[in-house]
């Protein structure tokens, strides 16, 4: 084994699920932080040069 890192699958709401990917939106560009999704999400981030104002445009499940 190459890295000694743990994978956890979690069960949230849908609620729960727009509000970590509108977090993630917050992040600044450039900062080296993003997040990984599995191959069946899909999402669309708005970047404002603000970043607090940076909004999650679209999220897609399979």
């Amino acid at each position: 084994m190459l890295y000694k890192n743990n994978a956890y699958v979690v069960k949230i709401d849908g609620k729960t699920l727009l509000e970590l990917f509108d977090a993630v939106a917050k992040v600044p560009q450039g900062s080296g932080s993003f997040m990984q999704v599995s191959l069946v999400v899909s999402h669309t981030i708005l970047y404002e040069k603000d970043e607090k104002n940076s909004k999650l445009l679209n999220l897609k499940l399979n």
